[in-house]
């Protein structure tokens, strides 16, 4: 965690990142007054959680605070599960369903303090909500830190929504399905998206994560699925198909396809 880059102070990004940190415990996109970004994403909000961990293993902060890093971490966790579970009932009828239901689309866009879905007038495909790299990388966060020996899971219903989950993945196949990702421009077969799903079940199947008398149930077919879609993807980052949403059509000019194809090959 030492940098040798002159400009890097740890203690003024901390303090840009905990201007961003609402009474709620979520974290906004960008720090006041800046309204345009006023609202959480549950992928930069887990990224925000994950950074406590580390800046709690560097010794540049003081015993106390770095105490108080790894408080933050689990207090982000758990709220991470409460907000998935404000999703249980649409989580079930998507799992219980052979097709895609009307509002059966987890979304990404929360409230900062109510954690309430946004824009959800507007739909599943209003936005780009549709985004399966935030639950793989949830997924993968809860296996990390179990590693770590730091108890994330809480009770049966936590373990109840990472099986919903990991149910919920099977249920959009997520191995061939099209989401918006991390760039939430259009929905296209995402290498990141399927590779961050991949790591996550992969991760937390190894870890056998059990609550009393129940262990969850990650069956290797649903991790082979997505590493079978990855091999023929890669190097890529989305198939060659042409997508005809308004945002490709209107940059098509401008970038060519698979114009995040060197990421993906970065993320191996």
């Amino acid at each position: 965690l030492k940098t040798k880059h002159r400009n890097f102070d740890p203690f003024e990004n901390l303090k840009v990142m905990e201007s961003c940190r609402r009474p709620s415990g979520g974290f906004v996109a960008s720090p006041p007054p800046a309204k345009e970004y006023n609202a959480l994403w549950l992928r930069d909000f887990l990224f925000c959680i994950n950074s406590y961990w580390y800046m709690s293993e560097n010794e540049i902060f003081p015993e106390e605070i770095r105490k108080d890093f790894k408080q933050k971490l689990w207090l982000g966790m758990c709220l991470a599960f409460d907000i998935f579970k404000k999703d249980i009932d649409k989580i079930i009828r998507r799992v219980g369903s052979p097709i895609e239901v009307p509002g059966g689309i987890i979304h990404a866009k929360r409230d900062a303090d109510t954690f309430e879905e946004i824009t959800r007038d507007l739909g599943d495909l209003g936005w780009g909500h549709d985004q399966l790299d935030m639950i793989g990388q949830f997924l993968y966060m809860v296996a990390d830190f179990t590693f770590k020996n730091i108890e994330i899971v809480r009770s049966k219903d936590d373990l109840e929504i990472l099986q919903l989950l990991i149910f919920y993945l099977r249920s959009v196949e997520y191995w061939h399905h099209h989401d918006f990702g991390m760039w939430e421009e259009c929905r296209l077969i995402h290498f990141s998206s399927i590779s961050a799903c991949v790591g996550g079940l992969g991760y937390l199947r190894r870890q056998n994560i059990k609550f009393e008398n129940k262990t969850l149930i990650i069956d290797d077919s649903l991790i082979r699925h997505g590493e079978d879609a990855l091999k023929k993807i890669f190097p890529y980052e989305s198939r060659p198909e042409i997508c005809m949403c308004a945002i490709c059509k209107r940059h098509a000019h401008v970038y060519p396809r698979h114009s995040h194809d060197c990421d993906a090959s970065q993320m191996t």
